[in-house]
């Protein structure tokens, strides 16, 4: 006779002996990612739609950037700051996954200094550039502070993600949600991460290529 029919045999009813089979299912752990893996695909939309501006708006420029390059001293620096976060968020996790909660809550506190690094070097650049070149000087201008202004809060979402799970009293796997908590805010972070990457690529490096390329440009 199934665990089923004994309940029902000792006066509990059907509902309750089906409620109780839902509850005794194996926990999925993989709740959560899904969505987030779609609300990441979501706003990788935004950022191509938004490269795809960058380039549209140059395209007829007689040159781009209209003016001089942005400098590359900050960015590059907010590129290691990122990296590192990526290394101590990674190395989190795998302490999370081996039990070691304390040092795990370490590595995530320590990702989110160096996210709040960025943000203000982040500043610093946004000043240093926008006295050199206002917002709404020309197009180039608008679109590359739109970039970085979307980027920036998009950043910001992330640290919140990663306070969240800071804050739980388990970040990793358990058997009440919220599911993989940690798992799914380093999904994001991690996201975040590599739009900056490309940023990084499209809209410092590349136009100090161009330049390079060109020396009646300068």
């Amino acid at each position: 006779m199934s665990a089923n029919a004994v309940l029902e045999s000792n006066g509990a009813s059907r509902e309750w002996v089906s409620a109780q089979a839902i509850r005794d299912l194996p926990i999925d752990q993989g709740r959560g990612t899904g969505a987030m893996a779609w609300f990441i695909a979501s706003e990788a939309m935004v950022f191509l739609g938004l490269f795809f501006s960058y380039y549209y708006l140059g395209h007829r420029q007689p040159r781009w950037p209209i003016g001089d390059p942005p400098d590359l001293t900050l960015p590059t620096a907010m590129v290691l700051i990122l990296f590192l976060s990526c290394i101590a968020l990674w190395a989190g996790g795998r302490l999370l996954e081996q039990g070691r909660q304390l040092p795990a809550r370490g590595a995530l506190l320590l990702t989110i200094l160096l996210g709040c690094g960025f943000l203000v070097l982040n500043a610093f650049d946004y000043d240093s550039e926008s006295q050199l070149q206002p917002v709404t000087q020309n197009p180039y201008t608008s679109i590359f502070y739109t970039i970085g202004g979307v980027h920036a809060a998009h950043l910001i979402l992330g640290l919140l993600f990663l306070l969240y799970a800071a804050v739980l009293p388990r970040p990793g796997l358990t058997d009440k949600p919220p599911h993989g908590a940690y798992r799914n805010a380093a999904m994001y972070w991690y996201f975040v991460t590599a739009v900056w990457f490309v940023m990084y690529a499209i809209m410092y490096i590349g136009p100090h290529h161009v330049v390079g390329a060109n020396p009646a440009l300068h």
